[in-house]
């Protein structure tokens, strides 16, 4: 361009437009970072908050349905703040129509799910406490009735007995831990074990020996196993064995597994296998 000449329009234009998109991002740029910035933060919270969740669910800890609708109350929830967040930026300089506007969509949001976030809170608790539990039997009060069943299910709104009738009944967690939950005495099955051709001093081997083996059943509580001393003379020792069974449905079920293997282990030894009903398992 020669001196004195006159920019072309073309780039004067060109020029205004730059000026004004700096003016622009200049006069706004504070927007887009109040907005991307905590946009940002809120989705490695929404990450952080899904991982634990994955890894509760991979332990067992809460269901797959849980896991699903938990996530989608946490991005229900981050959606919320992130619309009150861009909503409260943008009216900041009328504060009093922002903090109307943020306070009527929080009550609205809250009201919406209030029975849902009660029964998601109710849920971890009941979960957490092991007030019941999947597979159990038990009996819950419900005002004037009493559920009495299986524990099929417990999901993060519900917990679902499967009643003597055949008929599921779907229990909302908060009425559950309102409620009076009975369990049933744990049902345990004894048998009475004599060795022949032993010597005294080896029992606590032979007494250790049936615990394991007992312990081994799927059906029985492991921790519960007990034995004890009963008789021993001359070559002859009795010991009285006993086990809590996981399910009181299995009883019959428990005795025969656990006589099964009690017969294929011991089968090396000499010896007498009883079934010791309650009355005789407290008089021996």
């Amino acid at each position: 361009m020669k001196l004195g000449s006159v920019p072309s329009p073309r780039l004067q234009g060109e020029a205004e437009l730059l000026e004004e998109a700096a003016r622009w991002l200049a006069q706004y740029s504070w927007l887009i970072l109040s907005i991307f910035v905590p946009l940002i933060a809120l989705l490695v919270f929404v990450y952080i908050v899904s991982f634990i969740i994955d890894k509760l669910r991979m332990k067992g800890v809460v269901s797959r349905s849980a896991e699903q609708r938990f996530k989608a109350f946490i991005y229900s929830i981050a959606l919320i703040i992130f619309v009150v967040h861009i909503t409260s930026t943008i009216y900041a300089n009328n504060i009093t129509l922002s903090i109307a506007f943020i306070v009527a969509l929080i009550l609205f949001a809250l009201y919406a799910i209030r029975h849902f976030i009660e029964n998601l809170f109710s849920y971890f608790v009941v979960v957490l406490s092991g007030i019941v539990r999947e597979g159990e039997h038990v009996m819950v009060k419900l005002n004037n009735d009493v559920v009495s069943g299986v524990v099929v299910s417990i999901d993060e709104l519900y917990t679902v007995i499967s009643s003597q009738h055949n008929v599921y009944v779907f229990i909302p967690n908060t009425a559950l831990l309102k409620s009076m939950v009975m369990r049933p005495r744990a049902a345990s099955i004894a048998f009475k074990i004599t060795f022949y051709g032993i010597e005294s001093a080896g029992v606590e081997d032979i007494m250790r020996f049936v615990e394991d083996a007992i312990a081994s059943s799927r059906l029985i509580n492991k921790s519960s196993v007990n034995i004890r001393l009963v008789e021993a003379r001359g070559n002859s020792v009795t010991v009285l064995a006993e086990a809590e069974v996981l399910n009181p449905r299995n009883v019959e079920e428990s005795y025969l597994d656990v006589m099964n293997i009690l017969r294929q282990k011991l089968r090396p030894y000499k010896v007498k296998i009883e079934v010791v009903g309650e009355r005789e398992r407290y008089a021996t």
